[in-house]
C-alpha cells in the first residue's frame, strides 16, 4: 500500500528507492558507519520481525554483560539473597538495558533471561 501511495509499484522503483536512501545515509554519516547500520537495520528488522540482524562486536559484547547481569539478579532474586527491595530496583534498571539490547540483537539467550524475568515485575 505505501509503496503504491509513493509510486514505487513499476519493476525496480523500490531498488532505486532504497539505494537512494542508502546514499543519504552515506552522504549525511558516512564517518559514522554505526550510525547508518544501526538506522537500516532498525528499519527492515520492523520491516520483516524475522529477518537476520547483522550484529556488531560491540552488541555482542553489550549483550553477554547485559546477559550475565540479568541471569544474576534472576538467580538472588528467585534464592532470596540479599534485600529484595535493592535487588528489586538493581534488576529493574538492568532490565531497562536487557530490553534495549534485546530489540538491537534479537539475541535469544537474552530473550530466555526476558521471559524469566516476567515475574518480578
Amino acid at each position: 500500500m505505501t509503496c503504491r501511495k509513493l509510486g514505487l509499484t513499476s519493476k525496480g522503483a523500490v531498488n532505486s528507492a532504497l539505494e537512494g536512501l542508502i546514499a543519504y545515509f552515506v552522504e549525511q554519516y558516512g564517518d559514522r558507519p554505526t550510525v547508518i547500520q544501526q538506522t537500516l537495520t532498525n528499519i527492515f528488522v520492523k520491516a520483516e520481525p524475522n529477518s537476520e540482524v547483522i550484529i556488531d562486536l560491540s552488541q555482542k559484547l553489550e549483550a553477554k554483560l547485559v546477559r550475565k547481569n540479568l541471569a544474576f539478579f534472576l538467580d538472588r532474586l528467585e534464592n532470596k539473597k540479599g534485600r529484595p527491595d535493592v535487588m528489586i530496583h538493581d534488576f529493574r534498571k538492568t532490565l531497562s538495558e536487557a530490553i534495549h539490547i534485546y530489540r538491537k540483537t534479537r539475541d535469544s539467550d537474552l530473550e530466555k533471561l526476558l521471559k524469566q524475568s516476567e515475574k518480578w515485575i
